[in-house]
């Protein structure tokens, strides 16, 4: 029954939210502008680099950046795009930052930030300011916009890279010619994908990952293990493709300690509240076979991505 009331609220709510909705985005100074204005840490981690950027210090030291930041992000409101400053929200996930850090937490802080505000896209800026010319005109010689879908982390349109000296009066009006240059390009493909996402759905990933007990004491084994006369990868599967838009696709690790569900799931449930990955983790923690057998722990990683811990047995 809950299935077919799934079914029904997709059929009847996807026209309606393709007319009206427009993706919340974030404007993000992209990687080769950190790097070029020395933005970024790097720590040796058990012999492996650990590459942090930090974006605090970024728009806590440059007055530039902030400047065009703003600038660029006023021509997205103005078009309709629900808007969400970086600069404001990184100041208010510090403390769970330093907490992350305490408690050895892995998780990005465009992670962090995305599950704090949830945007659909981010908009990686690029660009390269050179001083000003002979007439007193600031100068830019590199300019690049790329949407990244925050779920999936997948690219989703670009403009750029431009070469090339252009001259105005201010840093940030001069970023701004070159964004309303390209804007309708840019937005015509980037909602292109989205409308996309409204029809068919987005993709996220929830990861089971079992622990040693489990598979010790074999609670846990995909093919051996039944719920409700079901193989538990059978199992699995039916669970997934029930709240998948389309079907999901099981991908168990050959000693099956891990399991990948990839599915594509609605925008927003039918209480308009922002679905993700760890939506559906939930609900898979709450599956009554599942709770039976197991003591389960959810882990968010990502607006797309959650890991379910398979801690015990019951």
């Amino acid at each position: 029954m809950k299935t077919i009331i799934f079914k029904l609220f997709v059929l009847f709510t996807i026209p309606i939210l393709s007319q009206s909705i427009k993706p919340k985005v974030m404007i993000v100074p992209a990687d080769p502008w950190m790097n070029n204005n020395d933005f970024v840490t790097e720590e040796d981690e058990d012999g492996a680099t650990q590459t942090t950027f930090e974006y605090g210090q970024a728009f806590s030291k440059d007055a530039i950046l902030n400047a065009v930041v703003n600038k660029v992000g006023g021509i997205f409101a103005d078009r309709g795009f629900n808007l969400t400053s970086m600069a404001q929200e990184i100041k208010s996930i510090n403390a769970k930052l330093e907490r992350n850090k305490l408690a050895g937490r892995v998780i990005s802080v465009l992670d962090e930030l995305a599950l704090a505000v949830a945007p659909d896209i981010y908009l990686y800026l690029d660009y390269n300011l050179t001083g000003q010319d002979a007439f007193g005109q600031n100068q830019v010689d590199r300019f690049e916009i790329t949407a990244v879908d925050a779920y999936s982390n997948e690219i989703i349109a670009s403009v750029g890279p431009e070469s090339g000296p252009k001259s105005s009066g201010s840093e940030a009006d001069l970023v701004a010619e070159r964004v309303l240059a390209r804007v309708n390009e840019l937005e015509s493909d980037m909602m292109s994908v989205f409308n996309g996402y409204v029809q068919n759905g987005r993709k996220v990933k929830v990861e089971i990952q079992v622990g040693e007990t489990a598979i010790d004491y074999e609670c846990w084994d995909m093919y051996g293990v039944e719920i409700g006369g079901e193989m538990l990868v059978d199992y699995l599967q039916n669970w997934a493709d029930d709240k998948s838009i389309g079907a999901a696709n099981l991908s168990p690790s050959s000693s099956g300690e891990t399991v990948v569900i990839e599915m594509s799931i609605p925008l927003k449930s039918a209480k308009g509240k922002p679905l993700k990955a760890f939506s559906y983790a939930l609900d898979l923690l709450r599956d009554s076979g599942m709770r039976q057998l197991y003591k389960m722990k959810p882990d968010e990683q990502g607006l797309g991505y959650c890991i379910l811990n398979i801690t015990d047995c019951k």
